[in-house]
C-alpha cells in the first residue's frame, strides 16, 4: 500500500507540472513552454522517487532518471494495472 501511495503521489505532482495544450495556443508556443517544463531541475522527491523506481523496477524501467515521466508511466501502466 505504501509503494502504490507514493506512486499515485507522485506521478499527479510530476504531471502537474507539464503545460496543457490549449486549441488557442500555437504549437511554438506549447514546444517552448514544454522545454521549460523538462528543463527544470529535478525536485529531491523527484530524485527519490526515481532512485525507488531504479532499485525496483530494473528489467521495467531502463534508466528512470533520464525518463521522462511520460516514458515512466507508460512503462508501469501494466504493473500498475496489476496492482488493482
Amino acid at each position: 500500500m505504501s509503494r502504490a501511495t507514493r506512486h499515485l503521489t507522485w506521478l499527479p505532482s510530476a504531471t502537474s507540472r507539464l503545460p496543457n495544450f490549449s486549441s488557442n495556443q500555437s504549437l511554438g508556443d506549447f514546444a517552448q513552454e514544454l522545454n521549460t517544463a523538462l528543463a527544470v531541475q529535478p525536485t529531491e522527491t523527484d530524485i527519490g522517487f526515481h532512485q525507488e523506481l531504479e532499485s525496483t523496477f530494473p528489467l521495467t524501467l531502463t534508466n528512470p532518471r533520464t525518463m521522462s515521466v511520460v516514458q515512466i508511466a507508460q512503462a508501469l501502466l501494466p504493473i500498475y494495472e496489476l496492482w488493482n
